[in-house]
């Protein structure tokens, strides 16, 4: 062994420590980001909940109208069946009176 041995040990034990330190703020930095990474895959995942929670109520909302609306068809259409019925029945009774006034005018001619 020679006098320069142990600082020669020294001078690569300092090297060594400072690549590990090197190597260690690498990781420590790449931990950041993957921790960065995590944060805003969580706050997206949180924002698709919330627009999936919209769209489920806009979902429930638009066949709660649907369903309305086809009540209302239903209620337009029966309100229509029964105009139709109370119009046939009119003009049977006025075409019955035009043949009665017809047959009394008949009787009446000279």
């Amino acid at each position: 062994m020679s006098i320069l041995t142990p600082f020669l040990n020294i001078f690569r034990s300092a090297l060594l420590s400072s690549e590990r330190d090197k190597i260690q703020a690498k990781f420590d930095h790449f931990d950041d980001r993957v921790d960065k990474v995590e944060l805003s895959i969580a706050v997206l995942t949180e924002q698709l909940k919330a627009t999936h929670q919209i769209n489920l109520a806009n979902h429930a909302l638009a066949l709660a109208n649907n369903e309305a609306t086809e009540q209302r068809l239903n209620a337009i259409s029966a309100t229509c069946s029964a105009t139709d019925l109370v119009v046939k029945h009119n003009l049977a009774y006025m075409n019955e009176s035009l043949e009665m006034i017809k047959s009394a005018l008949k009787g009446i001619k000279p």
